[in-house]
């Protein structure tokens, strides 16, 4: 949900179409009666002018459209100021964190199917250094009485055993295998990469709800919605 507003050459209302794709991913989500779940950077630019009193309420409406009037998210590198995680409180998205529409999975939540026959532990990991993030994915406990397990985690990532993303370490999907995740949600990174299979865990890129207006090499970016379901 970058909120970059009239920039560069794009020619629609990009505010106007940003909200629009949320309606959108808002009215799947009730149609299936799932959840919402964000990848991180809600929103890009922190500064006064980009982020109207209008435009934080138009958000927080946009969370509220969705299934249990919020949705489920961690925190991205756009999301705060100069990588300081303190400043959230002083952001855009610690407007919404703070109104519960917007609710952070660092602390992991369980959903159950309306049967109470599949339950599903998602657990997030903020923005932070690869390292620091590789470890404590390692090294939180996962609930063995849910069936399935997905890892919500904004970080640069990629197949095989990481790499160097313009000086920034990535993790790699086999750094991660035997952990017990079923699903790891990557965002942070908007490689064009396919769902990919590594042991027992499937990989999947969260991509963009935009495109840069600047980049020409973003033309090509895929702007998509994952669509994630689970059965006993």
């Amino acid at each position: 949900f970058p909120v970059t507003i009239g920039t560069g050459k794009r020619r629609d209302n990009y505010r106007e179409t940003i909200l629009n794709k949320l309606a959108y991913a808002s009215s799947i989500a009730n149609k299936i009666g799932g959840v919402g779940i964000c990848g991180g950077d809600f929103f890009h630019l922190k500064n006064p002018r980009s982020n109207s009193h209008r435009l934080v309420s138009d958000a927080v409406e946009s969370c509220m459209s969705f299934p249990k009037k919020c949705i489920w998210g961690v925190v991205g590198n756009h999301d705060i100021f100069e990588d300081n995680h303190d400043s959230i409180h002083n952001q855009p998205l610690g407007v919404l964190l703070d109104a519960d529409v917007y609710l952070n999975l660092n602390q992991s939540v369980i959903f159950q199917s309306n049967d109470g026959s599949v339950s599903v532990q998602v657990v997030g990991f903020d923005y932070c250094d690869s390292e620091t993030t590789l470890q404590a994915v390692k090294d939180f406990k996962l609930d063995t009485d849910s069936k399935y397990h997905v890892a919500v985690i904004h970080q640069m990532s990629a197949p095989g055993s990481g790499g160097d993303f313009f000086g920034e370490k990535s993790i790699g999907y086999n750094e991660l295998s035997g952990l017990g995740y079923d699903i790891v949600l990557w965002g942070h990174d908007h490689s064009r990469i396919e769902p990919t299979l590594v042991g027992n865990t499937r990989h999947l890129h969260y991509g963009s709800l935009s495109r840069a207006s600047l980049s020409c090499d973003e033309v090509d970016r895929p702007v998509i919605i994952p669509v994630i379901s689970f059965n006993k």
